[in-house]
């Protein structure tokens, strides 16, 4: 498939930008997506995806999303890291959390 960037989607809005193309590559380390119309607060940034300084990648990075992060649907595999040190309980700068997952449709 030969790659295209289109101004302005077939259905007649404008304001869409299409990349078309096997691959989507961006030599750039943050992903930014905002909206002013659907902020709620937050800082100056919304960076979705970063690649970050320990060659990982990072969704909201520093809580750039006061809403936070939703994933419908998720098939995940996941890889568990067991760190050399861990500290014997949680940092006191921000509380404590875990996760929960669903297999349950959202309720509307």
């Amino acid at each position: 498939m030969p790659a295209d960037l289109k101004l302005g989607g077939t259905d007649g809005k404008t304001e869409w930008l299409i990349a078309e193309g096997a691959v989507f590559k961006a030599e750039a380390s943050d992903l930014m997506l905002d909206s002013a119309a659907r902020r709620s607060g937050g800082g100056p940034h919304r960076r979705a995806l970063v690649h970050d300084f320990g060659d990982g990648l990072t969704i909201n990075f520093k809580g750039d999303y006061p809403g936070g992060v939703t994933i419908r649907d998720a098939k995940l595999n996941l890889r568990v890291v067991t760190r050399a040190s861990r500290p014997s309980s949680p940092p006191t700068d921000r509380p404590a959390t875990c996760c929960s997952f669903s297999t349950s449709p959202p309720t509307p």
